[in-house]
């Protein structure tokens, strides 16, 4: 990369030789370069040497010493924290013979510690241990005691880096972070090492449009990361791109009834390593996503191979990866990788009666769990609603499945999970040979809930068996029809489990709940025998006349139709059913007392109510009349009897204390007629 000499290229950044420099500290002497606590003098900088150099006399120095506290050298090499664009960093470095060293890359420039994107340990056995997404050792890869020269390569735009001793490569990766420096790190004392020579230079961009077999982009360094980290590359932009007579005939996106087009071929290969990827297009930070010409982004299209160049076996291929487009059309397959074996990847713009979807994408790609047929499970799943269906609902609303309960094997053409409908339960038989058998929905390398409409199709009303599939090394007996359904599938050639059916049941429209009411008003005495009937129509339960599926909910607590042995009063009551297709509604109830007072009386009231045991009764006549008085019990029997003679008025004490706690009535007659209140003795 650095073809002219670091001092007379323009594009050069830093040239650093440190010939310039005096013996001692660095960090002030240069502004590329600073202690990793951002002080110039501090400690932990490393020094100017004249003990070792590769040209000239002087090299940079980094060591555990003592002084001021025991302390190991940490000096930053600020890069400018680049975020695009293609660069060179070298230098020349120098291990002593039982020592290793040691530098990581920040991804920010002056706030160290922010982003590790990778460390690198020379160790002392002459391997280089490199954590990058993974860590990896790389046996013999440097000489000790002499001098060599590293280079590292940073590609911001294709998020690729590439790791040189010497000029041989040891290890290629995802880099996807900025550029912001290096950091040089004496942890203890086993660390010494001397740097001299330091070239960063900014190297031409790469476009990446390889639309030839022969000239695939080589995407390795994206595969083998952690379990469910997606990696995603640089832009990759099919506007140029063509064709190559070495492009095979594709048959599998359903272009043109088996002879699909190729037009803007991209080509892109991979060696695998015996792991499960999912691999697809993503918009990442296309300003022109593919597609979007067409008013449809994404709309990529997906074949992988092996063997070699003009001479393919196709082992995987999609078209899209969400049916519904939404978000996009972009394409993507599962792909179980064997180790060692290089994969040839092609991706296209779908043409859409002649009209191609051009422009940028990237491909992302995320190691996943691989699973053999004898590890296959189906999960836990339930239905809500007592698995009804309202009318204008979806069966995913009743279905309910637990996270992560199934197991899909990752073998295969035809792999994951599928749900079948009959019309009888399927027992654990093969779903697409049991008695009433209807259909399926397509299989799915990924847990799903089947959504099938409630939408006033009177032929899809009543009750269907739902049946989860998990399948695996299934073959599709009607791929050029769409296939991949359950009835498609040879259950003699696959592994497959059956799960447990569950019944759903889907409504046509429900009227709407209603309801009508009789009372009882309450009598005095004996009193708390009044009485409400409810009768509610409509909802699920009118629809399958089950009385037993309303729900009633009453404000004095009870839960029942009918209330009885109540005073007088409001009562409020809400009615639902065990459908919840219909909104609940609320009825309110009175119940009135049944004796009024007489004409003549003005005023009777009781003080206190409720009484601990004395208790003043006040009584306002409009005329003089004759007065009695008598406490009764709930049964009517009287407990108290008081003669007043004949008064326009009173205030009369009553001495309960004789009585039981309890509820009583005090009955005062006047010329003959009748005035009823309700005593209350609480101690």
């Amino acid at each position: 990369p650095c073809v002219v000499n670091c001092s007379t290229n323009p594009d050069a950044i830093i040239c650093d030789d440190i010939e310039t420099y005096n013996t001692g500290n660095i960090s002030p002497q240069s502004a590329h370069w600073i202690p990793w606590d951002l002080n110039e003098n501090s400690i932990v900088g490393s020094e100017v040497s004249t003990e070792q150099a590769s040209n000239g006399t002087k090299s940079m120095k980094c060591r555990y010493q003592t002084g001021g506290g025991l302390q190991g050298d940490d000096q930053l090499l600020l890069l400018g924290e680049k975020t695009t664009g293609r660069y060179s960093l070298k230098w020349k470095m120098f291990v002593p013979t039982g020592k290793a060293a040691y530098f990581n890359v920040q991804g920010t420039e002056l706030t160290p510690g922010t982003v590790f994107a990778i460390e690198n340990y020379f160790l002392a056995n002459s391997s280089i241990d490199i954590t990058t997404n993974v860590r990896d050792t790389i046996p013999n890869a440097y000489p000790q005691n002499e001098w060599f020269q590293f280079e590292g390569v940073f590609d911001l735009n294709n998020n690729i880096a590439q790791f040189y001793i010497n000029g041989n490569l040891y290890k290629s990766f995802p880099f996807t972070t900025n550029l912001g420096g290096i950091d040089f790190y004496c942890a203890n004392n086993t660390y010494l090492f001397y740097l001299d020579e330091i070239e960063y230079v900014k190297l031409t961009d790469l476009t990446y449009n390889a639309d030839d077999c022969a000239t695939a982009v080589d995407l390795t360094p994206y595969f083998g990361g952690d379990l469910g980290t997606a990696l995603t590359s640089g832009l990759y932009d099919n506007t140029s791109a063509t064709t190559s007579n070495t492009d095979p005939v594709v048959d599998c996106w359903g272009e043109s009834a088996g002879n699909d087009i190729i037009d803007h071929s991209m080509w892109f290969t991979f060696y695998g390593d015996g792991e499960q990827y999912h691999i697809e297009t993503v918009p990442c930070n296309a300003t022109n996503y593919i597609g979007t010409a067409q008013d449809d982004p994404g709309d990529t299209q997906m074949a992988i191979y092996t063997g070699s160049c003009g001479n393919y076996e196709l082992v995987a291929c999609n078209d899209d990866l969400f049916s519904n487009g939404v978000p996009d059309w972009r394409s993507a397959v599962d792909l179980l990788t064997t180790e060692g074996e290089q994969y040839y990847m092609l991706i296209d713009g779908f043409n859409f009666q002649g009209t191609v979807a051009i422009g940028q994408y990237c491909i992302q790609v995320s190691r996943g769990e691989s699973v053999d047929c004898a590890d296959a499970a189906v999960g836990t799943y339930g239905a809500a609603n007592d698995a009804i269906v309202c009318n204008g609902a979806s069966t995913n609303t009743a279905l309910t499945l637990t996270a992560g309960s199934f197991t899909l094997p990752t073998v295969g053409e035809v792999k994951g999970m599928a749900w079948a409908i009959s019309t009888a339960d399927p027992a654990g038989e093969w779903p697409g040979t049991a008695t009433g058998y209807w259909g399926s929905f397509p299989f799915s390398t990924e847990e799903y809930i089947p959504g099938l409409a409630n939408d006033n199709d009177p032929l899809a009303y009543g009750e269907w068996w739902f049946t989860p599939v998990v399948i695996g090394n299934g073959v599709d007996g009607n791929a050029a029809n769409g296939g991949a359904f359950v009835h498609d599938i040879d259950p003699s050639v696959a592994c497959w489990v059956v799960g447990s059916s569950i019944k759903l049941t889907l409504l046509p429209p429900v009227d709407a709940l209603s309801a009508t009411y009789t009372s009882t008003n309450e009598t005095l005495p004996p009193g708390n025998n009044g009485s409400i009937s409810v009768t509610p129509a409509g909802g699920y339960a009118g629809l399958v006349g089950d009385v037993s599926l309303y729900n009633y909910t009453w404000s004095n607590g009870a839960t029942t139709a009918n209330l009885i042995n109540i005073a007088g009063g409001s009562y409020t009551v809400t009615i639902s059913d065990e459908g919840n297709c219909t909104p609940a509604i609320v009825l309110t109830v009175g119940v009135t007392t049944g004796v009024e007072d007489p004409s003549s009386v003005r005023s009777l009231v009781l003080s206190p109510n409720p009484t601990s045991g004395s208790m003043r009764m006040s009584l306002e006549l409009e005329n003089s009349s004759d007065v009695s008085v008598h406490i009764m019990n709930t049964l009517g029997q009287v407990m108290q009897s008081l003669e007043m003679g004949k008064v326009n008025g009173l205030k009369q004490d009553l001495n309960l204390a004789n009585l039981p706690d309890g509820a009583y009535f005090l009955r005062v007659t006047i010329d003959g007629e009748t005035a009823i209140r309700r005593v209350v003795v609480q101690r």
